[in-house]
Protein backbone atom coordinates (compact mmCIF):
# COMPACT_ATOMS: atom_id res chain seq x y z
CA UNK A 1 0.00 0.00 0.00
CA UNK A 2 1.70 2.99 -0.88
CA UNK A 3 0.64 7.03 -2.02
CA UNK A 4 3.60 8.34 -2.70
CA UNK A 5 2.85 9.09 -6.52
CA UNK A 6 -0.76 10.38 -5.61
CA UNK A 7 -0.72 14.15 -4.01
CA UNK A 8 -3.31 14.84 -1.90
CA UNK A 9 -6.28 16.88 -3.09
CA UNK A 10 -6.27 19.15 0.40
CA UNK A 11 -3.98 19.41 3.08
CA UNK A 12 -4.87 20.72 6.48
CA UNK A 13 -4.08 20.83 10.18
CA UNK A 14 -6.41 18.54 12.51
CA UNK A 15 -7.58 18.15 15.91
CA UNK A 16 -7.46 14.59 16.67
CA UNK A 17 -9.42 13.79 20.05
CA UNK A 18 -6.96 11.94 22.21
CA UNK A 19 -8.90 9.34 23.20
CA UNK A 20 -8.32 8.03 19.83
CA UNK A 21 -4.48 8.54 19.19
CA UNK A 22 -4.08 6.86 22.82
CA UNK A 23 -5.96 3.98 21.79
CA UNK A 24 -4.10 3.96 18.93
CA UNK A 25 -0.27 4.22 20.59
CA UNK A 26 -1.57 1.64 23.21
CA UNK A 27 -3.05 -0.88 20.48
CA UNK A 28 1.03 -0.36 18.90
CA UNK A 29 2.50 -0.99 21.78
CA UNK A 30 0.64 -4.08 22.33
CA UNK A 31 -0.09 -5.42 19.05
CA UNK A 32 2.95 -4.47 17.41
CA UNK A 33 3.35 -2.19 13.86
CA UNK A 34 1.85 -2.21 11.57
CA UNK A 35 -1.75 -2.86 12.42
CA UNK A 36 -4.23 -3.51 9.48
CA UNK A 37 -8.02 -2.88 9.81
CA UNK A 38 -10.72 -3.75 7.48
CA UNK A 39 -13.88 -1.92 7.43
CA UNK A 40 -16.23 -3.80 5.30
CA UNK A 41 -19.40 -1.56 5.86
CA UNK A 42 -16.79 1.27 4.86
CA UNK A 43 -15.33 -0.74 2.26
CA UNK A 44 -11.97 0.78 3.44
CA UNK A 45 -8.40 -0.69 4.67
CA UNK A 46 -6.93 1.24 7.44
CA UNK A 47 -2.94 0.84 7.98
CA UNK A 48 -1.89 2.18 11.53
CA UNK A 49 1.52 3.07 12.42
CA UNK A 50 3.40 5.16 14.79
CA UNK A 51 4.12 8.26 12.07
CA UNK A 52 0.82 8.02 9.92
CA UNK A 53 -2.37 6.24 9.21
CA UNK A 54 -4.04 6.15 6.12
CA UNK A 55 -7.10 4.62 5.34
CA UNK A 56 -7.47 3.06 1.38
CA UNK A 57 -10.30 2.59 -0.27
CA UNK A 58 -11.01 -1.49 -0.50
CA UNK A 59 -11.26 -2.15 -4.32
CA UNK A 60 -8.32 -0.34 -5.08
CA UNK A 61 -6.09 -1.03 -1.99
CA UNK A 62 -3.26 1.55 -2.98
CA UNK A 63 -5.96 4.47 -3.64
CA UNK A 64 -5.39 6.15 -0.55
CA UNK A 65 -8.78 7.90 1.15
CA UNK A 66 -7.36 9.65 3.86
CA UNK A 67 -4.27 9.99 5.97
CA UNK A 68 -3.31 11.73 9.44
CA UNK A 69 0.00 12.23 9.96
CA UNK A 70 3.01 14.60 11.37
CA UNK A 71 1.15 14.15 15.07
CA UNK A 72 2.28 16.09 17.53
CA UNK A 73 3.08 14.43 20.52
CA UNK A 74 4.41 17.38 22.87
CA UNK A 75 0.92 17.77 24.72
CA UNK A 76 1.00 18.86 28.25
CA UNK A 77 -1.34 16.11 29.41
CA UNK A 78 -3.07 12.59 28.04
CA UNK A 79 -6.53 14.74 27.64
CA UNK A 80 -4.86 16.93 25.52
CA UNK A 81 -5.95 17.23 21.83
CA UNK A 82 -3.32 15.71 19.30
CA UNK A 83 -2.65 18.37 16.59
CA UNK A 84 -1.92 16.83 13.23
CA UNK A 85 -2.08 17.30 9.36
CA UNK A 86 -4.95 15.44 7.66
CA UNK A 87 -4.63 14.84 4.02
CA UNK A 88 -7.57 14.37 1.83
CA UNK A 89 -7.34 11.94 -1.62
CA UNK A 90 -10.92 12.22 -2.13
CA UNK A 91 -13.68 14.72 -2.02
CA UNK A 92 -15.86 13.35 -0.42
CA UNK A 93 -13.19 12.03 2.19
CA UNK A 94 -13.98 14.54 4.87
CA UNK A 95 -17.25 12.54 4.98
CA UNK A 96 -16.18 9.34 6.36
CA UNK A 97 -13.23 10.05 8.31
CA UNK A 98 -15.74 10.08 11.55
CA UNK A 99 -17.16 7.28 11.09
CA UNK A 100 -13.27 5.50 10.37
CA UNK A 101 -12.14 6.42 13.57
CA UNK A 102 -15.38 4.77 15.21
CA UNK A 103 -15.24 1.93 13.75
CA UNK A 104 -11.30 1.91 14.31
CA UNK A 105 -11.94 2.12 18.05
CA UNK A 106 -14.59 -0.48 18.02
CA UNK A 107 -11.56 -3.08 16.51
CA UNK A 108 -8.77 -2.34 18.34
CA UNK A 109 -10.89 -2.50 21.71
CA UNK A 110 -11.89 -6.04 20.59
CA UNK A 111 -8.10 -7.06 19.24
CA UNK A 112 -6.97 -5.68 22.75
CA UNK A 113 -10.08 -7.41 24.60
CA UNK A 114 -8.56 -10.47 23.08
CA UNK A 115 -5.42 -10.01 24.17
CA UNK A 116 -4.62 -12.74 27.50
CA UNK A 117 -5.03 -10.68 30.55
CA UNK A 118 -1.98 -9.23 32.08
CA UNK A 119 -2.47 -9.50 35.51
CA UNK A 120 1.69 -9.22 36.48
CA UNK A 121 1.27 -5.25 35.04
CA UNK A 122 -2.09 -4.28 36.12
CA UNK A 123 -3.62 -4.08 33.17
CA UNK A 124 -7.14 -5.15 31.72
CA UNK A 125 -8.27 -3.73 28.41
CA UNK A 126 -11.86 -1.01 29.05
CA UNK A 127 -13.45 0.89 26.73
CA UNK A 128 -12.43 4.42 26.20
CA UNK A 129 -14.97 7.08 25.99
CA UNK A 130 -14.47 9.19 22.57
CA UNK A 131 -17.87 11.15 23.19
Amino acid sequence: MGSASRPAIKTMPYSLDPAFYNHVRLSLMRLGEPIHLSMGKLQVTLQLEGQQWTAYFMPESDMPLIRWQDFDVHRSGLNEPVACTLLLYHYQSWLMFPQILAEMDRQLHRLLEDLPNRPEMGWKPRRLDTR
